[in-house]
């Protein structure tokens, strides 16, 4: 017979505590930095406004400003015509006491006509129409999500400028009461002010944001800790495709006959024709073409149609082999291609060609493998084509990808 042995403790596994330690450190040292930057600075001075002399002054700051942002050149098309709009109904409303904020187009143009008659301003129809031209615009980009093109857009940055200074020359000049110079030197005491103020406020910010840094580097280590290192790098260092699905998407019309589809990004006009070949070139009647990024970028995106001179049966396998071949020229290696029938909702068809390649990028001395998808589609005599890549193995790239495939409708050639 054996002696019984007493009952031995069982070990108590580690657990999750270090998560919730690590979670009760950085909530704390929040709080800390928190509290110590409200005392701190509750009781800041308030940096005033900018001070503008005029209506004219401040309008023309505030173009200049809006065109610093380059928000529509980031696809901010929207923003960018409301901030103009405001710009221009603003300085109506401060300079001819109209309602400019509160009025339609329609009601803006016709108060401005009666007020020119009343002060004798001296408008032209030229300049009352331009300006009604970029309201209507702005109506349809807030209102009906119209895109207009790059050219559009200057062209009313224009118009809108030269309406404020015409505006601005045709108002009757009425003597100041108050004496300029001294104007100008409050309005430096007023800068020497600010400044001083500015000088204080960037020493104190010195802490705040070390402390900032602090937190977030913590923060960061959290979320590294338990929700992996791809979920930080995706949604809080950003992902270039990720960035994409969750913008504002374009549905438009591109090429002749033209090709419609959604994007997430305004395709650009190409010029490609230059880069043909004469004889090629001599056998194209129309040929347009539209795209977005490149095949070194993370996504890449091109529309393009052609018309020929002559009536001829296209061979789309050829068209494909072409392509292929163009991008081997570009840097395309080990290419692999496969293809099927495709059927539009309209009952148009063609080929897919999809498969992978990899891009060598000979100034970079890089290379990336990407997935494409390729759509081309022959009617009386002219072409469409639809090419679209992304990295391999992205899935914000597939996502892309299946969206826009899944929202292409061609027109008929008429």
């Amino acid at each position: 017979m054996f002696d019984l042995k007493p009952i031995a403790a069982a070990e108590q596994p580690i657990g999750n505590w270090w998560k919730y330690l690590l979670a009760t450190i950085i909530l704390a040292i929040s709080s800390y930095f928190g509290n110590k930057f409200y005392i701190k600075y509750k009781n800041r001075p308030k940096v005033e406004q900018i001070i503008y002399k005029s209506p004219i002054e401040k309008a023309t700051s505030l173009l200049t400003l809006l065109e610093q942002k380059e928000l529509w050149q980031n696809g901010q098309i929207k923003s960018y015509y409301i901030e103009l709009t405001d710009i221009v109904r603003n300085y109506i409303e401060e300079e001819i006491q109209i309602p400019a904020m509160e009025s339609t187009t329609s009601e803006l143009i016709l108060s401005l006509k009666k007020v020119a008659n009343q002060k004798k301003m001296k408008l032209s129809s030229e300049t009352l129409s331009n300006l009604e031209k970029v309201l209507k615009q702005a109506d349809l980009v807030k209102f009906a999500k119209v895109i207009p093109l790059e050219f559009e857009i200057e062209q009313d940055k224009k118009r809108i400028s030269s309406s404020i200074v015409t505006i601005h020359k045709a108002i009757p000049t009425i003597a100041e009461d108050n004496d300029e110079l001294e104007q100008w030197n409050e309005q430096r005491k007023e800068e020497a002010r600010l400044a001083k103020i500015k000088k204080e406020k960037r020493k104190k910010i010195i802490t705040a944001v070390s402390a900032a840094f602090i937190i977030l580097f913590l923060t960061t280590l959290f979320f590294v800790a338990t929700k992996g290192f791809d979920y930080v790098k995706d949604n809080l260092l950003g992902h270039p495709t990720k960035d994409l699905t969750s913008g504002e998407w374009v549905y438009s019309e591109y090429g002749n006959p033209g090709v419609r589809l959604e994007t997430p990004k305004v395709l650009k006009r190409l010029d490609i024709l230059k880069t043909m070949p004469k004889a090629t070139f001599a056998l194209i009647k129309e040929m347009e073409t539209f795209g977005y990024g490149s095949l070194f970028d993370s996504f890449y995106t091109i529309v393009s149609t052609t018309k020929f001179k002559q009536e001829k049966e296209i061979d789309l396998n050829i068209v494909i082999d072409g392509t292929i071949k163009s991008w081997e020229a570009t840097g395309g290696q080990n290419i692999l291609v496969k293809q099927e029938d495709f059927s539009t909702s309209e009952g148009i068809t063609g080929v897919k060609a999809y498969g992978t390649m990899t891009m060598l990028d000979m100034v970079q001395q890089q290379s990336q493998k990407m997935y494409y998808e390729m759509l081309v589609f022959k009617q009386d005599g002219g072409l469409q084509q639809i090419i679209i890549a992304y990295k391999e193995n992205d899935i914000y790239g597939k996502q892309i990808l299946e969206r826009i495939m899944n929202s292409v409708e061609l027109k008929k050639a008429q």
